[in-house]
């Protein structure tokens, strides 16, 4: 199911793409009083959606709001290094049939990855919309942690005064996360 969401997420992200290719125009890096900014430093919030949870027919599962800290460094136009720390701020909560609250204790996880920016929109004269892709690999801290791949997908606006906005959708693979992403940051 996660993969099947994920899929649906890039092909709406592509399809979004294909309507913003035409408008594309040759953009540099977002400039700060004349210089080009390379690092960008966001905080934002996930919304966790864990399916390894114990289920019984009729159960719920709730999501775990969690705080994002994501930390970015432009190679070029389109490649960036990313990596983030997620800090969940509830445990996973799944509510049975019978109405009980099942808790399980919500890990934080460290990842490092890539991030490639394939459209980018200039919309307004001092702002742009990028869609962008990253592949990461992560840890879940806890004493018996694992690795997982992990795919997002996100919209990321950004003004030519550094402040940056995005929304988007990941799936940690290893661990059956998916997860809603949104957030504010800035380049410097």
């Amino acid at each position: 199911m996660l993969v099947r969401w994920f899929v649906v997420m890039v092909a709406m992200g592509a399809l979004l793409g294909g309507c913003l290719i035409g408008s594309q125009k040759r953009l540099n890096r977002v400039e700060v009083q004349g210089e080009p900014t390379n690092v960008e430093v966001s905080f934002g919030t996930s919304q966790l959606f864990d399916s390894e949870q114990e289920l019984t027919p009729g159960a719920d599962i709730l999501p775990t709001t969690s705080a994002l800290f994501i930390g970015e460094y432009a190679l070029s136009m389109r490649w960036n290094v990313v990596g983030f720390f997620n800090l969940p701020l509830s445990s996973n909560r799944t509510i049975t049939e019978d109405g009980r609250l099942k808790e399980r204790f919500a890990a934080p996880a460290l990842a490092v990855g890539a991030l490639w920016t394939p459209l980018i929109w200039d919309f307004r004269p001092t702002s742009r919309l990028e869609l962008q892709t990253a592949l990461l690999g992560g840890w879940v801290t806890q004493r018996n942690g694992r690795f997982f791949p992990l795919g997002a997908v996100r919209l990321h606006m950004v003004q030519d005064e550094g402040f940056a906005l995005y929304v988007g959708t990941a799936v940690a693979f290893r661990i059956d996360t998916a997860a809603l992403i949104y957030g504010v940051g800035h380049r410097f």
